[in-house]
C-alpha cells in the first residue's frame, strides 16, 4: 500500500511530515523532547563544538 500523500507531485517547501505510521510515531517523539536534548543532538550529528 502506498503512503498517503496530500499532494500530486511535489509538495510544497513547508511540508515535512507525511502520514505514515512511522513518521507519525517520529513526530510525536520529538514533540516529547527537551529543546536543549535536540540542540545536544543536532550539534553532535553535525559535529558542531558547543
Amino acid at each position: 500500500m502506498k503512503a498517503w500523500q496530500p499532494f500530486p507531485g511535489s509538495p510544497p517547501a513547508g511540508y515535512l511530515l507525511r502520514r505514515t505510521p512511522q513518521a507519525i510515531e517520529h513526530f510525536a517523539a520529538l514533540r516529547r523532547a527537551a529543546p536543549d536534548q535536540i540542540a545536544g543532538a543536532l550539534r553532535a550529528a553535525c559535529e558542531v563544538k558547543q
